[in-house]
């Protein structure tokens, strides 16, 4: 049974006045892929909340077993809400006495488990102290992200009011397009949820004001949460399809990117200057390969200001984006079943559709084979014919670059490989320091009758770091990714050198000279 528990500490001056409201619960978390909401009544406060007298902490005790599955939000009588914590303390264990507070000295994320004293939230506290009415029915809103992994529960939580409250974020305008998303209750890991999508826009050298109806874009999205580890960070990526009222997915033109239906809003988390992917992508396509292409903006969830995010297309077949042969279902012998497939190499927690018959070069580090997913057309869509023949090309590919005839020009691995796409992929990836590429998210792609590619060129948010960057990339690994031997037995090839060198020194007197 729970306990509400009203403590009012009052003071003769003005200057100090609190008053806190305390709830047990001892209720287990659901790790079942669902969420649980706690409610509180509050009384007795003033009718308004505002920047003299509001919210002013959030504390609580909980006990979990992995805390960065854990999302907890608090949400206000009147629908506001805000992220208290998400994504902190990986394997860690326990919230035990932590305390949010916007005028903590350091962020919750700066911290480590069990978390206790005195933390900034993730989220804008601010933005539940609106003018609102507070006296009514609070809720903690808290949701496991990996289902059937670990168990928690919420032992109680405490919320003061005083006249220190926290500060609003006062967000209304900006010279960005302003993108919004107002979902039915929480955006999960999957599957997608149904949202409204309102883009204000005014174009370059506008400022688009927050509260603007003028929309250049309206309409209904399915959206989820994106990336591997993506939706344990506090600010979360957003993958979505454009669809209509009966929830088809139809192409668009958004933020003037070529239409589709199909994108990511890329949050950058890791990344400080929230330039490495867009950087990174514009110096592949200079380099004449396609490459996503990006769109700045502010991105605002069910109300709450998330921050500047990068509107980004996502990898598929298409005319504008991989521009390779449709591959239909009845596409399974002759010419037809040739292409075109999309494919990468991806440790990411899913299953793996087939895995190299080749050890990794850095197996001991990471115990992992070199696995491949299908990513066009989809694992569940594919003809057992379809896959039976990528798989048997990409095998193909391997034995003849590992076998002692590599070179051979009948039967070598150049018989298997657009060469050209793989130095420029390596350029790319040395150039940026990029341990997250060979191993993970990398892309290949096959069209009908031709060879492998390598790319589009993805995921460069840990690119850039400050690490030792005197080796290969591909030499000095990251130790938990597996990467493929390719690299070093390309390395082998005198023609494969002498190629990467004439392509280096013409890039470096063009595209990519200092000045560009």
């Amino acid at each position: 049974m729970r306990h509400t528990l009203l403590i009012l500490l009052a003071f003769a001056t003005t200057t100090s006045f609190s008053q806190s409201f305390y709830q047990l619960e001892n209720t287990g978390i659901p790790d079942d892929g669902t969420d649980i909401t706690f409610e509180m009544t509050v009384s007795g406060l003033p009718d308004v909340i505002d920047s003299d007298f509001g919210l002013e902490s959030v504390c609580f005790n909980i006990n979990h077993t992995w805390d960065s599955d854990l999302d907890v939000k608090l949400i206000a009588p009147d629908g506001s809400a805000f992220i208290l914590v998400s994504g902190v303390g990986w394997g860690e264990v326990n919230f035990t006495n932590t305390c949010l507070n916007d005028y903590a000295d350091e962020f919750i994320t700066a911290g480590s488990a069990p978390y206790s004293g005195v933390w900034k939230p993730i989220g804008d506290m601010g933005v539940v102290n609106n003018g609102q009415n507070p006296n009514g029915i609070w809720k903690l809103y808290i949701y496991d992200t990996y289902a059937f992994a670990d168990v928690g529960t919420l032992i109680d939580w405490t919320l003061t009011f005083g006249n220190e409250p926290a500060t609003p974020f006062a967000f209304s305008s900006s010279n960005l397009p302003i993108v919004k998303i107002n979902a039915d209750g929480a955006i999960m890991n999957e599957p997608k949820t149904e949202a409204d999508f309102f883009i204000i826009d005014g174009g370059i050298g506008a400022i688009n004001m927050v509260n603007d109806t003028n929309y250049t874009f309206k309409g209904k999205i399915l959206v989820e949460l994106q990336g591997f580890t993506g939706p344990y960070y506090p600010k979360k990526n957003y993958d979505f399809d454009i669809v209509n009222d009966d929830l088809i997915e139809y192409d668009t033109v958004l933020l003037d990117l070529p239409s589709e239906n199909d994108f990511i809003l890329k949050a950058e988390y890791l990344d400080l200057s929230l330039m490495k992917n867009a950087l990174t992508y514009e110096m592949a396509r200079r380099m004449g390969r396609y490459a996503p292409r990006t769109k700045y903006c502010e991105l605002m969830v069910n109300g709450e200001y998330m921050g500047v995010y990068s509107l980004t297309e996502k990898i598929k077949r298409d005319d504008n984006r991989v521009d390779i042969a449709q591959l239909n279902p009845e596409d399974i012998s002759g010419e037809e079943l040739t292409g075109g497939y999309i494919f990468e190499i991806n440790e990411n927690g899913t299953p793996n559709d087939w895995e190299s018959d080749y050890l990794p070069i850095n197996y001991a580090s990471c115990g992992l084979p070199v696995a491949y997913k299908m990513v066009y057309p989809r694992i569940e869509e594919i003809q057992p014919e379809q896959l039976d023949y990528i798989v048997a090309y990409v095998d193909s590919f391997e034995d003849a670059l590992y076998g002692p005839d590599f070179l051979d020009t009948a039967t070598g691995y150049r018989n298997y490989i657009a060469v050209k796409s793989f130095i420029d992929f390596m350029l790319v990836n040395e150039f940026s320091s990029n341990y997250d590429s060979y191993g993970r998210s990398t892309f290949l792609y096959k069209d009908k009758n031709g060879e492998i590619n390598i790319g589009p060129a993805w995921d460069y948010d840990r690119g850039y770091a400050p690490w030792d960057v005197s080796g290969w990339v591909w030499e000095n690994t990251h130790p938990a990714w597996p990467f493929p031997f390719w690299w070093s037995k390309f390395r082998e090839d005198e023609e494969w050198r002498d190629a990467v060198y004439c392509r280096y020194t013409n890039l470096r007197a063009t595209v990519l000279t200092d000045e560009a």
